[in-house]
């Protein structure tokens, strides 16, 4: 491949898709620096990906306090 074809084939900013993707691995903090970086700038720049992260993060969080709970408390008896 020619230095052209590689810096054409480089995409600046992550896709809706790939930013769906890497979710998991964004919030448990795996993605490589320039990833992180153009994960971030796309969730800046989408209204509906911003959302997401925050939905995402939240449904984490509340199955993360589930698995914390005894079974009792869990299922409201």
């Amino acid at each position: 491949m020619t230095e052209r074809n590689k810096t054409a084939s480089f995409k600046p900013i992550l896709s809706c898709r790939d930013v769906e993707r890497f979710m998991m691995a964004y919030l448990d903090g795996e993605l490589d620096l320039l990833t992180r970086l153009r994960f971030n700038v796309h969730i800046a720049m989408c209204r509906d990906c911003s959302r997401y992260l925050k939905a995402y993060r939240h449904s984490v969080l509340l199955g993360q306090q589930l698995l914390d709970k005894p079974e009792e408390e869990a299922i409201g008896h």
